[in-house]
């Protein structure tokens, strides 16, 4: 296995492709990382930004290059001792457009497609006309409206006769062309007699078709259909009756204005395997399993081995060769069974790789949000997850706790709203549980009440008071799901968290009857022997990560705006801050347990970029002058509304927070006023996440346009840019230094630093699609290429680049000294983790087996320790404070200033902080060179 010591994750698109990747491999060499982080690479739907709509895990996206693209990516991230960490998609494939085969093949043959088994569809769905059908909810408004508007027509493309729905092109299930070829030879047998004869026939032959049930009779079947269709084709083609074709379907299309004549094609419809609808019925009727509530985003069973192959067969292929060296693993909750997914994954990767048993084949980390009291399963066979739990807690380090009470006291007066975050997160699953996801959740319910009905002690359990208990225990769910697996195997964590939100949503409902929730939890931990209690109980699962998220994540967070920098995936901000002995117990357990976790600081799907909520955490260390600036910026646009309902006091504080968080380092009052479109498109996401005044199923245009004339009015008032630039000119050091700590903290912590595109310099973003704007190499390197040309003056250099902090190189320094320093001297990165003793004000550990080989330690609250002076100066204002901790005593150098100084048992802050704001020491043999070489052009890690 290649053992990564920094990744660098690139956002792949049309225009950011494998060439372009390719060309920045010498710029992430240069800046220390080891491996190559990439977006999804498997062909997805066309013009995606993001590659998780795979259509084709088969074949390399050719949007991003193609097979010949990747090729050479992989040779320039080669020759520049890169590897390769591709982030996959297990979970579920595009099914928005043509050109998903699987999908495609689905919706053509039903439930005797071959591939009817890769996805999970409710084929017995209770609703009417959908038994033995897929709901295809695709249509802008309703099927009656579409069909009678001429939006859905049969079309022929010159091969093969399909159904167009508005852009969309679907097949036509070949037993249901009878009555359609009868038709047509009618509307061609004067012109043609003899097509129209051969017409019928092949019609004659499709309708006989019987409905296969075994294996032997489903080849015949398809056989057949393919014989009959592709005769079909050549008739049509030899007998030149294309255009007569093509009138003939006009007129099957039926007359605007005249509803009779769109029977025919109404009846078609009837039997085809999809039936289609508005997109808003799926809120209620769709019965396949989806990516959340993404109805182009179907689930796929991969725990069946014909799709586990059929997915990982090229991804392997690539393992094989050599090409891929890492995987990310996306929505690993959405998997019918994680744990057995990645051990079925892993022996896979063991074959391709050839690995012995006791050896681990490939880095693999997975996307797994953890509550902040939840472990990742031991079960789970993965090096870590991808780093949401230490953003959490480094955020939360820097934040002062001790501002929780003025800041809530300022977030009631300013919004009104009095509930806390528990409030609103209950609210919110209730309402995503009613909306968005109401069809997974009847789905659940009816299989609930399929398998009460087969218990006599439970027969008498009506529908809606099994329908609430279900609903009412998700609500009450403490972590995104449990992993209880096929064979009942459970853990003590699975066991507590179901048991306590059955007892939760029970003292919550204290009338409903108890015998639903007894029901539901003996299901849940696999204790009633029903054959269909597995599949529910494996579907709750499943459906308990999309609920958590679309109301934790995509609702309360901009509901609930006490404080949005705690507002963060893997959080939940009903505190503010987390305590020392809370970050360091999570760095001693990564240590222990997944020293190749993924660290992060920003990623691909954060709320807001890092320094985005390092700005707004000098916020805690000033509750009181926020306060005021806070209405100050209120009483100037108070002025500048037209609406007195728009903004929402709420959404108008959300607005405020984020400017503080975006405004640039060092900013002018032009470069505020620059701000104005991304915020326009941020402020108009946020509104309709919070799905309180507009939403994005039923958008409130005067809502919105009224909020967009005020962001407008706001960043056009002098007397508005000039109070909040002052502002953030004011609290700019402190949040640079917040910024660096970040980075220091980040870096030298257990695990492998993840460094998102772009955030290696100021990383001042909010939301998708904020944060995934294209990057500026050119620039980036010409920055590394100036901090590299001045590295032998040290000192001088560090010094000039916090005067000049708002070019973000002093973050590019102290992110590339960083980086270096662990391909340097790696086993000092995987040895044993120390926490030290700095007090309440200081975050301090360090890195060795016995002794300190490294010193970490950063100011937590800069603005309070330093009374407003500069933190630039922070190393006089610790007083006589001292660093105390095992394995001190020793000569040390500063990374980042060159400087060397010999600590003994106890080290005084004023000298660890003398020359930087932030402090990291590498121990030094006596008479050593006191400024080792990294050795650039050898950064790859080792391979064991």
């Amino acid at each position: 296995m290649r053992a990564p010591r920094s990744t660098y994750r690139l956002q792949l698109r049309r225009s950011f492709g494998f060439r372009e990747a390719a060309e920045v491999t010498e710029y992430v060499r240069r800046l220390g990382v080891s491996e190559l982080y990439l977006s999804p690479v498997f062909t997805a739907a066309p013009g995606s930004t993001h590659g998780y709509d795979v259509l084709d895990p088969g074949t390399l996206n050719p949007e991003l290059g193609g097979e010949g693209a990747f090729r050479e990516l992989r040779a320039s991230a080669e020759a520049n001792q890169l590897g390769l960490t591709v982030d996959f998609v297990p979970n579920h494939m595009g099914v928005g457009c043509a050109g998903n085969r699987f999908w495609d093949d689905v919706l053509e043959h039903g439930q005797v497609s071959d591939f009817a088994d890769y996805f999970d569809i409710d084929w017995q769905s209770p609703r009417a006309g959908l038994f033995g059908k897929v709901l295809l909810p695709i249509l802008p408004e309703s099927y009656g409206a579409c069909l009678e508007g001429q939006k859905i027509r049969l079309v022929w493309d010159g091969q093969a006769l399909s159904l167009l729905a508005f852009e969309r092109k679907l097949p036509l299930r070949p037993a249901s062309l009878a009555p359609l070829f009868e038709r047509v030879a009618e509307l061609v047998e004067q012109a043609f007699p003899s097509a129209s004869r051969g017409l019928r026939a092949i019609g004659q032959e499709l309708g006989a078709l019987v409905v296969p049930l075994t294996q032997e009779q489903r080849f015949a079947y398809r056989h057949a259909t393919r014989s009959a269709l592709e005769r079909f084709a050549s008739l049509v083609s030899e007998t030149g009756i294309q255009a007569e074709l093509t009138r003939a379907l006009g007129q099957l299309n039926g007359q605007q204005a005249v509803a009779e004549s769109f029977d025919f094609l109404d009846e078609l419809l009837r039997h085809q395997v999809y039936r289609l609808s508005s997109w808003r019925l799926a809120l209620e009727g769709v019965n396949y399993r989806r990516f959340f509530n993404v109805n182009e985003l179907a689930a796929i069973r991969v725990e069946r081995p014909e799709t586990f192959h059929a997915v990982h067969a090229k991804l392997l292929g690539l393992v094989q060769d050599g090409s891929i060296t890492g995987l990310r693993l996306d929505h690993i909750d959405g998997l019918y069974d994680p744990i057995g997914y990645l051990t079925q994954l892993n022996d896979a990767l063991r074959e391709a790789t050839q690995t012995r048993a006791d050896d681990a084949p490939l880095h693999v980390t997975v996307e797994k949000i953890l509550a902040p009291d939840e472990a990742l399963p031991e079960a789970f066979v993965a090096h870590g997850t991808t780093g949401y739990e230490f953003i959490r807690v480094l955020n939360g380090v820097l934040v002062d706790r001790r501002s929780e009470a003025s800041l809530s006291l300022l977030h009631r007066r300013f919004t009104g709203d009095l509930r806390d975050f528990s409030d609103h997160l209950r609210e919110a699953k209730h309402e995503v549980l009613d909306s968005l996801l109401a069809a997974d959740a009847s789905l659940l319910s009816h299989a609930l009440e399929r398998i009460a009905e087969r218990d006599r002690l439970s027969r008498d359990i009506g529908w809606r008071s099994l329908h609430r208990a279900l609903v009412e225990t998700m609500v009450a769910f403490p972590a995104y799901r449990s992993y209880v697996r096929p064979d009942g195997t459970s853990t003590a964590a699975d066991e507590k968290s179901i048991g306590r939100a059955v007892t939760e949503a029970m003292a919550r409902n204290p009338t409903a009857a108890r015998a639903p929730y007894q029901l539901l939890h003996s299901l849940l931990l696999l204790h009633v022997n029903d054959p269909d209690a597995v599949s529910f109980a494996m579907r709750f699962q499943q459906t308990g990560g999309p609920v958590t998220a679309k109301s934790l994540e995509d609702t309360a967070f901009y509901r609930y705006t006490r404080f949005v920098a705690e507002n963060e995936v893997g959080n939940q901000p009903e505190r503010i801050g987390v305590e020392l002995q809370e970050f360091h117990a999570q760095n001693a357990a990564r240590a222990a347990r997944h020293p190749l976790g993924l660290v992060a600081s920003s990623t691909h799907d954060t709320k807001r970029g890092e320094d985005v909520r390092a700005r707004l955490a000098v916020l805690a260390e000033m509750p009181n002058t926020w306060r005021r600036v806070a209405f100050d910026l209120h009483c100037i646009a108070a002025g500048l509304r037209d609406s007195h309902d728009a903004p929402s006091k709420s959404d108008e504080y959300l607005y405020f927070q984020t400017l503080v968080g975006i405004v640039p380092f060092g900013a002018r009052d032009a470069d505020i006023r620059a701000l104005e479109e991304r915020l326009q498109e941020y402020m108009r996401k946020a509104c309709r996440e919070a799905k309180v005044r507009t939403s994005w199923a039923d958008p409130n245009e005067d809502y919105e346009a009224a909020t967009r004339r005020f962001l407008s009015a706001t960043l056009a008032a002098p007397a508005f840019v000039e109070r909040l630039r002052r502002f953030c000119a004011r609290i700019d050091p402190y949040a640079v230094s917040k910024s660096l700590a970040q980075v220091a903290l980040k870096h030298c912590s257990p695990g492998v630093p993840d460094t998102y595109q772009g955030s290696e310099v100021w990383h001042q973003v909010l939301v998708d699609p904020d944060n995934r704007r294209p990057v500026d190499y050119s620039a980036l390197s010409a920055l590394l290429r100036g901090i590299d040309e001045r590295r032998a003056d040290r000192a001088g250099l560090a010094a000039q680049l916090l005067k000049e902090f708002s070019t973000g190189a002093v973050k590019l320094l102290v992110v590339s000294e960083l980086l270096r320093l662990r391909n340097a001297q790696p086993d000092v990165f995987s040895s044993s983790y120390l926490p030290l003793d700095g007090g309440s004000d200081c975050v301090a550990f360090g890195r060795g087996n016995g002794r300190c080989e490294l010193i970490c330690a950063v100011a937590r609250f800069p603005f309070r320790l330093t009374r407003g002076r500069s933190p630039w100066a922070i190393g006089s204002v610790w007083g006589e404070a001292e660093l105390r901790g095992p394995g001190l005593p020793g000569q040390y150098r500063n990374v980042l200033t060159n400087a060397v100084a010999t600590f003994g048992k106890e080290v005084r802050l004023a000298e660890a902080f003398r020359d930087f704001p932030v402090a990291i020491w590498v121990r030094t043999e006596a008479g050593a060179e006191a400024s080792p070489k990294c050795p650039v052009a050898n950064c790859g890690p080792a391979r064991k």
